[in-house]
């Protein structure tokens, strides 16, 4: 699948420099690097993962509510920027249609 047929999705590219693509403009630094991590987690994974195991992967080493608060941070974070491309609900994030990893 080209990249043109993703216009308008994020597109993440593993291979090489991390890089990630929204709207066809590179967003690679506005997302926190925790961000980036749980967006190439999801992309490899391929299926939506719960809260728990999420913020228990990116933040093993703090206290579980303090995981879960930095989990709610960084989610924030995401949706302003790659917004349509995550599926978040209260217990489960996911990776929303149209994102293309070049990992899958």
């Amino acid at each position: 699948m080209g990249d043109e047929k993703l216009m308008g999705g994020l597109i993440i590219r593993t291979l090489g420099q991390l890089q990630f693509e929204q709207d066809g403009n590179l967003i690679s630094d506005q997302l926190p690097i925790k961000g980036r991590a749980l967006l190439v987690y999801l992309a490899v994974n391929g299926q939506a993962q719960s809260r728990e195991v999420l913020a228990g992967l990116l933040w093993s080493e703090m206290p579980d509510e303090s995981a879960r608060t930095n989990l709610r941070v960084t989610l924030s974070k995401l949706r302003k920027v790659v917004g349509s491309s995550l599926d978040i609900s209260r217990e489960m994030v996911g990776l929303a249609g149209g994102v293309w990893a070049d990992v899958a």
